[in-house]
């Protein structure tokens, strides 16, 4: 904010160079102020390098510049509604994150994933859009395991659950359900969590789309509990294209627990 004075005119100078623009003076407290801009949104275009190690295309070392450049991961928290007004192409890896997938929220459970909206959507042969894993943790949701350590159930029902299955066969938004546990520090596969694509034009894919269930894991290698549920692909465009797979299956369970339930 910048007080007006004699002359009517505001400069301002900061280090190097601000861009501003004085529009219209506002009155404040009796005084003229002005809004000055000193920034505004524009693309960003970001160029990664990696250097490492040379090695042999069969041989995956942490030093080298190809597994340093796998690592460069984009993740959209959960409850987020994306829109892209043009053509959204995915190289890499997307992860979709879910929110409230842990407890219950005033009483039921809410969990939620990502959105997108998009004029196109191509998914290369090395990319991935996915919500592996991101939806109810182990022991939570609305087709949660038991101490039995069945399987999580969302779309289909998890192994040794008698839980039934929940949400929508025609329009899945939901998280798929965690796994169970028995004992021993072994712990219930995460759900798969919810991904929608919403495509006006064209969705071409020839890597993956997928939110699976996650295996059981933790003590004894997860062997006395269950795998987590799927989740959601909900997708809707004009045309569906590639080569690619769209899955959203259950994780493993133990040696001695259920696998979790299809997602939808």
């Amino acid at each position: 904010r910048v007080h007006e004075r004699s002359p009517p005119r505001v400069r301002v100078q900061a280090g190097d160079r601000v861009g501003r623009f004085l529009g219209d003076p506002l009155d404040v407290g009796g005084k003229r102020a002005y809004l000055l801009q000193t920034g505004e949104k524009a693309l960003v275009w970001i160029k990664l390098i990696a250097r490492g190690t040379t090695a042999h295309g069969s041989r995956v070392i942490p030093d080298n510049a190809v597994t340093k450049l796998a690592r460069a991961v984009l993740a959209i928290g959960g409850g987020s509604q994306i829109t892209v007004s043009g053509a959204l192409t995915v190289s890499g890896t997307l992860v979709a994150q879910s929110v409230n997938n842990t407890a219950q929220v005033n009483g039921s459970w809410q969990g939620s994933g990502v959105a997108i909206s998009a004029a196109s959507v191509q998914v290369d042969a090395s990319g991935s859009i996915n919500a592996n894993g991101q939806g109810y943790v182990g022991s939570a949701g609305p087709g949660a395991g038991s101490s039995n350590a069945s399987g999580g159930t969302y779309g289909g029902v998890g192994g040794g659950s008698g839980a039934a299955v929940y949400g929508s066969a025609t329009n899945p938004v939901d998280l798929g359900s965690g796994g169970g546990t028995n004992c021993c520090g072994s712990t219930g596969g995460a759900g798969g969590g919810a991904v929608t694509l919403m495509v006006s034009g064209t969705l071409t894919n020839n890597g993956v789309i997928s939110s699976n269930g996650g295996n059981a894991g933790g003590g004894y290698n997860g062997a006395y509990a269950g795998g987590g549920a799927g989740g959601s692909v909900n997708i809707t465009a004009n045309t569906i294209a590639g080569t690619g797979t769209i899955t959203a299956t259950g994780g493993n369970g133990g040696s001695y627990g259920g696998s979790g339930g299809g997602g939808r």
